[in-house]
């Protein structure tokens, strides 16, 4: 009976352990749209793991998938980030972050609304003002039904005085869902000095797969006719102080600019076009509904 009982205990701690982060065939693709044109999507692969001190970690790729619009037909090409690879671990409820030789907390889910903790990103490092770590804050959680299966998350948001950028929602299993996955630096109120090319892009999660989760397309293959990034992209536009969202001359639902911080700034509805005159120069994130289904967008203001 006793030998039983240890066994049982074996195997859970096992299939919790298994399921607290993802597994090592893990794949996720984010949409990329950059207002020079270049559009296409951001490609992350789990390529097995990795020591790092002595921990072991998950060895992350990220490769850019892209086209230029402004030509037809249009040429397409691939990128490797200039991190290239980026480094986690999990310890429980928590996903760290490998950076420089030290671990930062990048996502937290048994945090409480409220809770803040220190990250970075994964990207190269920049001269910040508060040396490349920034504090990010629980705003909400719950959960949600993702392929008939409820999944726990969390909400985040980033401090105006912070060098790092983390928001929206963030899926236990499976990451962010309204950014690229790891935290940026926060080009948007000038914290790091510079906004580079990359930070001009908006980046949505469009589907991730482990072999256990799902999100979106269950196999998290790339199909042009559905995917089709110059045939239903919506262009967004600024013309002196109104923001254009032009879908053909569809009249959308609902269109919300958000800060980077994730307050609601201006919403508008059944219209292609929102005043943002009272806005200063920056980083916004603007939310377009059809009623149907709801998009986030990263945008800069002049």
């Amino acid at each position: 009976m006793k030998a039983y009982i240890i066994l049982f205990l074996f195997l859970s701690s096992f299939s919790v352990k298994s399921q607290e982060w993802f597994k090592n065939d893990a794949v996720w693709r984010y949409s990329y749209y950059n207002f020079d044109s270049r559009q296409g999507y951001l490609k992350i692969t789990v390529e097995g793991e990795e020591m790092k001190g002595n921990i072991l970690c998950k060895k992350i790729h990220l490769v850019l998938h892209l086209e230029d619009a402004t030509q037809f037909p249009p040429p397409q090409w691939t990128e490797d980030l200039g991190f290239r690879y980026v480094y986690t671990e999990n310890n429980g409820s928590k996903v760290n972050l490998f950076r420089d030789g030290t671990f930062y907390t990048m996502y937290d889910f048994s945090a409480e609304i409220g809770d803040t903790w220190t990250t970075t990103s994964a990207n190269f490092s920049v001269n910040c003002v508060n040396g490349n770590v920034g504090q990010v804050q629980v705003s909400g959680k719950g959960t949600e039904n993702i392929n008939g299966t409820n999944i726990d998350y969390i909400e985040l948001q980033t401090f105006s005085n912070s060098d790092i950028l983390l928001y929206g929602r963030i899926y236990k299993y499976i990451g962010s869902r309204d950014m690229c996955f790891f935290p940026e630096y926060n080009y948007g109120t000038m914290q790091c000095g510079y906004i580079p090319e990359d930070a001009l892009m908006s980046q949505n999660l469009i589907c991730f797969n482990d072999g256990i989760t799902s999100y979106g397309n269950f196999n998290c293959e790339y199909v042009a006719n559905e995917e089709s990034i110059t045939k239903h992209k919506i262009k967004i536009f600024q013309n002196k102080k109104v923001l254009n969202i032009k879908y053909g001359d569809v009249l959308f639902e609902k269109i919300t600019v958000f800060s980077i911080y994730g307050s609601n700034l201006i919403s508008k509805l059944n219209t292609n076009k929102i005043d943002v005159s009272n806005l200063n120069k920056g980083v916004y994130i603007i939310e377009i509904s059809n009623g149907l289904k709801t998009i986030r967008k990263k945008i800069f203001l002049n």
